[in-house]
């Protein structure tokens, strides 16, 4: 779970490619130590009129090994502000 915090925090400070590579770091010890998360939320954006989830999945299709594909381990969820 440190490694899930320190993804956040990396995010909340502006460092958000860090917190995403950092985020494949917990995917390892996560899958390691047998836990079965299906994705991680890193932070927030926030515009005048959305917010801005962004999820870094660790599903079995991120933890399986790559086979000549590209698997997107970003997710986005694109929430309307209420005025």
């Amino acid at each position: 779970m440190l490694h899930y915090k320190k993804c956040q925090a990396l995010f909340a400070k502006g460092e958000e490619q860090e917190a995403l590579d950092h985020a494949a770091v917990a995917l390892a010890k996560f899958q390691a130590a047998g836990n079965n998360l299906a994705w991680m939320n890193l932070g927030s954006f926030t515009t005048k009129q959305h917010r801005i989830d962004v999820h870094y999945n660790m599903g079995e299709e991120e933890r399986a090994e790559k086979k000549g594909g590209i698997v997107r381990p970003y997710s986005f969820r694109v929430w309307t502000r209420v005025q």
